[in-house]
């Protein structure tokens, strides 16, 4: 199972999604389903919506004993609807997992729609994934690289990211990078502290000093890339490349089935993230998100009270 269901990385999600982790089982003799979710509290109400922790999760169906999983998610909503009524839940916002494809089981029960595209490395069915993976262009930009002498390190269960820090905060402000990005010292403190085990760090150097960075979370048999920088000043040397390169070498070596890149900041094939992540695989994988108005009449009542739209979207009081 991927990290991002597990209930400690609801925890490590807590203070940047502003509320308290929760992981709601159902189980019943058609099966069970996990649902981790971050509760938080809506401003100048005693009411609460729900949220997935950064990046990707959702409701998951862990079995399915009769191979009826539409019954087993009917009786997932309604037992997950007193859930939300005894505890003053008004909505509730989804990010499913792309690899998982677990919006699609849900669809029943939340208003599930296509956000964008991932973009996944297969390692497993490639004897030389850099060869057959990489596009022309990334394979030519990690050659120049190594030909300068770029050198790459990997460190496995790193005991310290204050190093990667500073160059991923430098990156942000390069990008101007809206604050929601700048996770917060406290947050690499808590990534070590329960995830330790899980992290890959791979640090890029040129002439001795540190020029790029890039934080991967390895579980089970996939490699999510999570977060990475590089120093403005080496750009030029395209150490970003090496560092894809560098973790496609240490995941195929250790048996792992593919590198989960992620997608782009927005749809289109116009993003130019997007565009970057996908010169370092062939797979693709939808990313979905789901909606839910757990209490209608509260949600009108709440979002007719907000006079300012700060922006548009779900939920609308917020």
């Amino acid at each position: 199972m991927a990290i991002f269901f597990k209930a400690d990385y609801g925890k490590l999600c807590e203070s940047r999604e502003g509320g308290i982790s929760t992981v709601f089982n159902h189980q019943s003799a058609l099966g069970k389903i996990s649902h981790l979710f971050i509760k938080r509290k809506i401003p100048g109400t005693d009411y609460y919506d729900l949220i997935t922790p950064f990046r990707y999760g959702g409701p998951l169906i862990q079995s399915c004993k009769r191979d009826n999983p539409e019954a087993l998610v009917r009786e997932f909503e309604e037992d997950f609807f007193e859930y939300c009524r005894e505890n003053r839940i008004v909505s509730e916002f989804v990010r499913f997992h792309p690899l998982y494809n677990n919006g699609a089981d849900f669809k029943s029960c939340y208003q599930v729609r296509q956000s964008r595209r991932t973009v996944g490395t297969n390692l497993r069915d490639c004897p030389d994934p850099v060869q057959r993976e990489f596009s022309k262009s990334a394979r030519r930009n990690v050659r120049q690289a190594l030909e300068k002498g770029v050198v790459c390190k990997v460190r496995e269960k790193p005991r310290d990211l204050g190093r990667f820090q500073l160059i991923y905060y430098e990156t942000l402000r390069r990008n101007n990078a809206a604050p929601f990005h700048y996770f917060p010292t406290q947050y690499f403190t808590d990534c070590l502290k329960l995830f330790r085990k899980n992290i890959v760090l791979i640090e890029a150097f040129y002439e001795g000093k540190i020029i790029a960075a890039g934080l991967y979370f390895a579980c089970g048999k996939a490699i999510h890339v999570h977060l990475s920088g590089t120093l403005t000043e080496f750009l030029p040397l395209s150490p970003a490349y090496l560092l894809r390169w560098a973790i496609t070498q240490w995941g195929k070596s250790r048996g792992y089935n593919l590198i989960h890149h992620g997608g782009g900041l927005r749809a289109g094939k116009n993003d130019s993230l997007f565009q970057f992540k996908e010169r370092f695989g062939s797979l693709r994988f939808q990313f979905q998100v789901g909606q839910k108005i757990w209490n209608p009449a509260v949600y009108e009542q709440l979002a007719a009270a907000k006079k300012e739209r700060v922006r548009r979207g779900f939920p609308a009081y917020r």
